[in-house]
């Protein structure tokens, strides 16, 4: 009963008994009218049938009568109650204390009113609806009142119950996330949920009572009523797409369902509408396909990937690009298509790490051939900020390295010969230096100048000349290993890179080559010319460390094997280090 009571309290009761303005019956009026002027014996055999709860008290506070239910309801007869105090019958309970209370009142021509909760006889808490209504006696000028007390109970905790049902629904309907409301068959609107008030913008006071005309741009406001009034004709249910333009400028696509409320006449008497806002949805469903239009149609290569980077969906380039049909290309691995410049497949398990990159790598077709590519990897995450995916684009620039090759071509080759130039020897040297250094290997470095090659260019002159550098660059190329760098520095000075030395005296055989390949004469232009060249050489790490000593020492020993009678061989050890050191 307490928690019955506490739900009344929270749904508003007693308060709600008060604004209900609950009537008196007929029956009440009736009652009332025939006791007037009745004598008490005549009111008590009257009350002696009656349910409600009905007793005259008198100015003394004593019982003249009482009617079967109000005896009953105290767990008294009539008998045990007529004629005593009620000062000497009851405890000062709540209802006694209103009674006593209001008796003064009643005895001087004033109506007394009020509801209270009192335990009946058998303990169960009731709820009355009480009357205190002065009533003179029939023989005696003694003031009475008529204390008349009607049991509220089942129908207070039937409007309980009801109003607590109806709170739960409102509470439901405010949650629902679209909006709701309900019109008049003039268009005018009876209700909305919060929703709707937030969608408009507007507090349902404002809402309510007014009409589309006072919510929205006048044609939007016509565009709804006509829609509302072939839902209205139709009698049935509808859904439809409604453009809407409201008062705060912004333009919504509204996916409404409308329905015809009926009276129980069977008539209609208005609608009901249920409706969202898909402008977002509509606008993100419309980007999504011109975003699959773009991932079809781009000549780029673009995959969708797993966060284990198995291909979920590749787009037509990509088919193409690496020779993979879509049965084919379903399920690939990432590292089964792309590696980084070093080919190292542990690169797709760092890019599957990364939220963002952008970078350079080498894809692979089905045949085994290599591409290079531009790549750029998005995450893609979920709400919990997990990947979910992995967009992969890949853009081919085969041109442009080939440009780029070209380029270098350009910037480290001699253009006369199409050996190294300085600046590509030089770099070739540094990695050499590098790899002997974490090796221990040796390296050697030959410098050779041509032995009168400046009277041979004056006397034939230049075009001769160089035609005769490009011939000699030929034939020193010949007699070099591949993986030796032979380079021209420039006028008729040349620079050798032996890497990888087992020892010293495998330079003796190379440079025994480089020396004989001058024993024949060259051929210019129908012109036989005669040249030789002297060789310097310098050892890693013996003689230097870097690469301007290793060269500067290089070139003192080809100086020295000149001084000593040209087409020769000097190394820096034997025939200028021992020399500088004397």
């Amino acid at each position: 009963m307490d928690d019955i009571i506490q739900i009344l309290s929270w749904t508003g009761f007693p308060g709600l008994i008060d604004r209900m303005s609950v009537k008196r019956t007929a029956d009440e009026e009736l009652m009332e009218s025939i006791l007037w002027g009745t004598s008490e014996e005549e009111i008590s055999g009257l009350l002696s049938s009656i349910s409600d709860l009905i007793a005259v008290i008198d100015e003394e506070r004593n019982y003249r009568a009482v009617s079967k239910g109000y005896a009953s309801f105290f767990g008294n007869t009539r008998d045990e109650l007529i004629g005593r105090s009620i000062d000497d019958l009851h405890d000062d309970t709540s209802f006694f204390k209103r009674v006593r209370s209001g008796l003064h009142s009643t005895l001087v021509n004033e109506q007394v009113r009020f509801h209270i909760w009192e335990p009946d006889a058998t303990g169960d808490i009731r709820y009355l609806d009480c009357t205190l209504t002065p009533f003179p006696g029939a023989s005696a000028p003694t003031r009475n009142a008529i204390v008349v007390a009607r049991d509220m109970t089942d129908l207070t905790f039937a409007q309980a119950s009801l109003a607590y049902e109806r709170k739960l629904l409102q509470m439901v309907i405010n949650a629902i996330p679209d909006f709701i409301f309900i019109k008049n068959a003039e268009g005018v609107y009876q209700y909305c949920n919060q929703a709707f008030e937030k969608f408009v913008s507007l507090p349902e006071e404002r809402i309510v009572g007014s009409s589309d005309q006072d919510l929205m741009s006048p044609r939007s406001a016509a565009y709804i009523r006509e829609q509302d009034r072939k839902t209205l004709e139709k009698g049935e249910a509808c859904r439809i797409d409604e453009w809407v333009t409201y008062n705060d400028g912004h333009r919504r696509l509204l996916d409404m369902y409308k329905f015809p409320i009926r009276n129980d006449a069977g008539q209609i008497d208005g609608l009901v509408g249920i409706g969202r806002d898909v402008t977002t949805e509509r606008l993100a469903a419309e980007r999504m396909q011109q975003a699959a239009l773009v991932f079809e149609t781009t000549s780029d290569c673009c995959f969708i990937l797993s966060p284990e980077g198995q291909v979920l969906s590749a787009n037509r380039s990509a088919h193409q690009a690496f020779d993979y049909t879509e049965e084919q290309m379903a399920g690939a691995r990432l590292d089964q298509l792309i590696s980084d410049v070093d080919e190292t497949h542990a690169f797709s398990d760092f890019l599957l790490q990364q939220e963002s990159w952008r970078g350079e790598l080498i894809g692979r077709d089905r045949q085994g051939g290599q591409w290079p590519y531009i790549g750029t990897l998005n995450a893609v995450m979920n709400a919990q900020r997990q990947v979910s995916s992995f967009v992969l684009t890949l853009t081919d620039i085969s041109e442009q390295k080939e440009l780029e090759q070209e380029l270098v071509q350009k910037a480290c080759k001699d253009p006369l010969t199409g050996l190294p130039n300085r600046l590509l020897m030089r770099a070739r040297m540094e990695h050499a230096i590098q790899k002997a250094q974490r090796n221990r290997n040796l390296l050697a470095t030959v410098f050779i100048d041509l032995d009168g090659f400046k009277a041979v260019n004056d006397s034939c002159g230049h075009e001769l000349g160089d035609a005769l550098l490009q011939q000699i660059g030929h034939r020193l190329s010949q007699h070099v290993r591949k993986v030796d760098t032979l380079a021209r520095l420039g006028g008729d000075e040349f620079l050798l890179l032996i890497d990888d030395l087992p020892d010293m005296d495998t330079v003796n055989i190379i440079v025994d080559k480089l020396l004989a390949s001058f024993e024949t004469e060259f051929r210019v232009r129908d012109q036989e010319v005669h040249l030789s060249a002297s060789f310097g050489v310098s050892f890693y790490p013996t003689d230097g460390m870097d690469v301007d000593d290793l060269v500067n020492k290089a070139d003192l020993a080809m100086y020295q094997a000149k001084r000593t009678g040209r087409n020769r061989c000097c190394l820096y050890h034997l025939h200028v280090g021992q020399n500088q050191k004397l």
